[in-house]
């Protein structure tokens, strides 16, 4: 099973064109922040502060510092997905709520 489905990645191509509202083919935090609050409610997560997204940008390597293309942005909501998932199960494991997984 596939972590976006392709209706999914439909939707982040379209959000993200909508976002991109200098038309340059790339997005800055302003424009992810405002493209992830759609996103995030249509997929089930909570979308990070611009802030957040702006220190992000400028730590991973990108065509444009501070600025990602869609195939970035597509890669970053589904490694998002996949954490929000693994907390989830995490969670659920963590029946004392150390924040240990212990093997029995």
């Amino acid at each position: 099973m596939p972590i976006l489905s392709d209706d999914a990645k439909a939707m982040i191509e379209e959000a993200f064109y909508a976002a991109d509202t200098d038309g340059s083919g790339y997005l800055d935090a302003s424009e992810i922040k405002a493209m992830l609050d759609k996103v995030a409610e249509a997929e089930g997560f909570v979308a990070p502060s611009e802030e957040a997204i702006q220190a992000r940008l400028y730590q991973i390597p990108t065509d444009e510092p501070g600025k990602i293309k869609l195939e970035g942005v597509i890669f970053m909501i589904a490694m998002m997905k996949v954490l929000a998932i693994t907390v989830a199960l995490f969670s659920a494991a963590d029946t004392d709520a150390s924040g240990v997984l212990e093997v029995r």
